[in-house]
């Protein structure tokens, strides 16, 4: 991944998958931690040398990006399946679509705490006004695969 879409990536999650800064860990050592672990198959004792970190650290922000962006992939494909059940308009969805999103959360994550008025709309908004860097971010080696529904990231090397 090159440094364009690194910077891409961890701007989204900023503003859309709702990843802020830690006391002492950036937004984008934090996404460091995770590509490592999850592209290059390291431990996390090998990340935890490798960073200077306690262990449950490492563990505690991989998570938390984990996380973010299963948040983001299960309202992307609460809303693609929405469209084939006639819920898609003209100029957007009908009214109650996101009651449904909000009741495909509470599927996905059950103790969850968002809600559909004041989480989701929020989010679908911020989605709205970040979608040039959704564009930006897929045409440079990050992108949503719609077959598989995962993130794609393209290894340059």
């Amino acid at each position: 991944m090159d440094r364009n879409a690194f910077g891409t990536f961890c701007l989204l999650l900023k503003n859309l998958g709702d990843l802020v800064d830690g006391k002492h860990v950036s937004v984008e050592e934090q996404v460091v931690m995770f590509l490592s672990i999850l592209a290059h198959h390291e431990k996390n004792r090998v990340i935890k040398f490798s960073f200077m970190r306690f262990g449950e650290t490492v563990t505690r922000y991989v998570h938390l990006v984990l996380k973010s962006i299963l948040k983001e992939q299960v309202l992307m494909c609460a809303l693609k399946d929405l469209v084939p059940h006639g819920w898609k308009s003209d100029n957007g969805f009908h009214t109650g679509y996101i009651v449904r999103c909000e009741n495909a959360m509470k599927v996905s994550f059950s103790n969850t705490d968002l809600l559909a008025v004041p989480h989701i709309t929020s989010k679908i908004i911020s989605w709205k006004k970040s979608y040039g860097n959704i564009l930006i971010a897929q045409s440079s080696g990050v992108g949503f695969n719609t077959t598989t529904g995962e993130l794609d990231c393209i290894d340059e090397q």
